[in-house]
């Protein structure tokens, strides 16, 4: 605590623990060096696919049960997960496929793509729903730097259209489509 307020920053010592073996910081609990962070459920199970985000979040948490042993728990979310939009396949967790993950190095997939010479998996993908935006002049210049620092490598594409539309925060939805399953 010393060393932060020397450095000007602000610990708040009603939420702070230094005795004992427990910590938290940055989202995660430990106790004694193990991660002991819960997983919670923060939605019910929907009736219907229009409610993406409780099924994105349904479908990770499932995930997280599965990979911390609570292998009931993540197959009964599962099984209501997937009576509602139906089976959903095993990929890596890199996929930008929504589906299941495993302890085993393997993964499901459907066909062979000969154009793009890589496996592919038919399944839901999540997608940002946009708004109309239209933007020019020095804010869309501004727009153009914050985007270009924010790529992790060079050659990242950029949306050709993001001078003209945002995405809607807090929105997205699923759309059917050929992805990798890894």
């Amino acid at each position: 605590m010393e060393t932060l307020t020397r450095f000007m920053c602000k610990v708040n010592t009603t939420k702070s623990f230094w005795n004992g073996k427990f910590r938290e910081s940055c989202g995660m609990d430990a106790y004694d060096g193990y991660n002991v962070t819960p997983t919670y459920i923060r939605h019910m199970v929907p009736h219907n696919r229009d409610s993406v985000s409780a099924l994105l979040s349904l479908t990770e948490a499932s995930n997280h049960f599965y990979k911390r042993g609570y292998w009931q728990t993540a197959s009964y979310l599962k099984s209501q997960i997937e009576a509602v939009i139906g089976v959903l396949p095993i990929v890596k967790e890199t996929s930008p496929g929504i589906g299941w993950h495993t302890y085993q190095k393997s993964f499901s997939f459907d066909r062979w793509s000969r154009k793009l010479h890589r496996y592919e998996v038919h399944t839901y993908v999540a997608s940002p729903v946009y708004k109309n935006d239209r933007i020019s002049g020095w804010p869309a210049l501004m727009k153009f730097f914050l985007r270009k620092a924010r790529q992790v490598k060079s050659d990242d594409p950029i949306d050709e259209k993001h001078l003209i539309r945002s995405p809607r925060s807090g929105t997205s939805s699923m759309k059917r489509r050929w992805t990798t399953p890894y």
